[in-house]
């Protein structure tokens, strides 16, 4: 048995989950950035749940079109990281304005 001494200290995941909840009330940095992703996040899911629906009712399309479209998202997941080092640098030398 180990001694008092050597054992870990363990902490409640609540006091983990209350420390960030702090953090984030006052940090608006993280703020906005969870606001973004939730926002994307919703949209990017409503989209890819009712792409199917989309590709046969509007489109008129079927299978080859609806894997054409995820194709075109991946592609565009793919074009955006690796742009991404362009657009940190576009963000260091102030070119792009991020809200305050």
């Amino acid at each position: 048995m180990a001694s008092p001494s050597t054992r870990p200290l363990r902490i409640p995941t609540s006091t983990h989950v209350g420390c960030f909840a702090g953090y984030l009330r006052f940090s608006h940095g993280y703020q906005w950035l969870l606001l973004i992703c939730s926002l994307f996040g919703f949209a990017g899911a409503a989209l890819q749940a009712m792409l199917p629906n989309v590709t046969y009712d509007v489109l008129g399309g079927g299978s080859t079109l609806y894997g054409i479209l995820l194709g075109a998202f991946g592609a565009g997941a793919l074009a955006g990281g690796l742009t991404r080092a362009i657009g940190a640098r576009l963000l260091a030398r102030g070119w792009c304005r991020t809200p305050h």
